[in-house]
């Protein structure tokens, strides 16, 4: 989970091997100087699913802890129908959770239909932030401005689980949680197995 920066390459050892997932190209261009082998877990499409898995688990954990309601008794949003969003769709299918879907693109937005059956395109969602109890972010980008924050409702619960947060910046009175490295706090020993079964 960790984020490298150029300073902090710049004082590794010469010669070593990296784990880790993606990148900046300034970072790639420190390792290829100092000649550091880097592996991106990222990388490793079956490696990528199964930490998804391990990451769904996580946010339902969360859910669970960070609100009074049953999740049984929530309307879930979300943004992102990636492999994260997809396998968090996924689980939520089976153990029979209210949610919606939100996609970029039209053939990302088709295939969110496998897993709920009211979804939204683009934008829409925008127009129904208020009725959403439980917002899960997976875009890894500043999706939404401020007129959309003040339309979420103050009781929501935001969880943030993109590595770009989306709300920076803007103020809001819902409850907001960055969630970083979700498999290492609720999985931590399938978590470890993980990049040692894969590489």
């Amino acid at each position: 989970n960790k984020k490298f920066d150029k300073d902090f390459c710049e004082s590794l050892p010469n010669e070593i091997t990296i784990f880790s997932g993606n990148i900046s190209q300034e970072v790639a261009e420190v390792f290829a100087k100092k000649n550091i082998w880097h592996i991106n877990f990222l990388s490793d499409e079956i490696f990528a699913i199964q930490n998804s898995h391990l990451t769904a688990e996580g946010i339902l954990g969360l859910l669970i802890y960070e609100q009074e309601k049953s999740i049984f008794d929530t309307n879930i949003l979300i943004l992102g129908s990636g492999r994260v969003g997809k396998t968090l769709a996924e689980l939520f299918g089976k153990i029979g959770v209210n949610f919606k879907m939100a996609a970029n693109s039209l053939a990302t937005y088709e295939s969110c239909f496998y897993f709920s059956k009211n979804n939204y395109l683009g934008n829409d969602y925008k127009n129904h932030l208020d009725e959403f109890d439980v917002i899960v972010n997976s875009v890894p980008s500043k999706i939404l401005t401020q007129e959309d924050a003040d339309n979420i409702n103050s009781n929501c619960l935001f969880l943030e689980i993109a590595s770009i947060p989306t709300l920076e910046g803007l103020t809001h009175e819902f409850k907001y949680v960055l969630c970083p490295a979700l498999p290492q706090k609720f999985s931590a020993e399938s978590a470890g197995k993980l990049p040692y079964e894969c590489f």
